[in-house]
């Protein structure tokens, strides 16, 4: 038997309070280390690191902002920019993996060791945005979500 996503049913408010755990959960762990998160990428001086930061800023901010307010939306039954969580979710991780591959490329060390020394970042920098995608990944082959897809 096929599960099928529509408002109204037995999914939508666990839906819901997935979605608001994964917003807080990401929205803590910012606000528990602001200066991970709250920096100026104008003051690094290598302009490809630059380039790297000011993504990561956009990525951070939208995962903390846009990302659950598509998932809030699809979880309610507004599926128009479903095919969006995806991309939004998997900005951050990626920026921090490029700007980890420049370094590593600039000095020979990734700079991974904050993933040991603060597993928290675990969480912010890989589960939530894993998250984010399963969500999007489940709503887009439900079959009610799936009978339109579309960007826009």
């Amino acid at each position: 038997m096929t599960r099928t996503f529509t408002p109204g049913t037995v999914f939508k408010i666990p839906s819901l309070l997935l979605v608001a755990t994964l917003a807080l959960t990401f929205w803590l762990v910012i606000l528990t280390f602001p200066g991970y998160f709250f920096f100026n990428p104008m003051e690094t001086e290598d302009a490809l690191l630059r380039s790297g930061q000011i993504v990561s800023t956009i990525g951070w901010i939208v995962l903390a902002t846009v990302a659950p307010a598509i998932a809030m939306a699809a979880a309610n039954g507004n599926r128009r920019f479903i095919a969006w969580l995806g991309p939004v979710a998997l900005l951050w991780p990626a920026s921090i993996l490029i700007i980890h591959a420049t370094l590593a490329l600039q000095t020979g060390d990734w700079y991974m060791g904050y993933l040991v020394q603060y597993p928290i970042f675990w969480i912010s920098d890989v589960a939530i945005p894993l998250a984010f995608l399963a969500l999007a990944q489940v709503w887009n082959t439900s079959r009610v979500m799936q009978s339109e897809p579309t960007l826009f």
